[in-house]
């Protein structure tokens, strides 16, 4: 996995949050493999990987607007799928 360029990410969100969806796909592919990781790790099951990372993009997408600072993108999206994967 790459090293996460925070700048570029914080720039996708900001233009996200703007409304532009070409940016939020972006936002996904930059950060998509380190969530499924993140939730393959702690459910030990690639399918409930997969299915928690669908709801950590469907929250994200939905409450994009609410994160105030989108250098911290990457710790709020690793919040979300903590609780995902916490609730399943």
């Amino acid at each position: 996995m790459p090293a996460l360029d925070y700048k570029y990410i914080a720039d996708l969100v900001s233009h996200a949050q703007m409304g532009d969806s070409d940016a939020f796909a972006e936002l996904y592919a930059a950060t998509y493999e380190k969530q499924y990781y993140f939730a393959y790790c702690y459910l030990r099951d690639e399918y409930l990987a997969q299915d928690a990372l669908q709801e950590t993009y469907i929250l994200a997408l939905k409450n994009l607007s609410k994160l105030k600072d989108p250098t911290l993108v990457i710790a709020w999206l690793n919040q979300i799928n903590f609780r995902i994967c916490y609730s399943l």
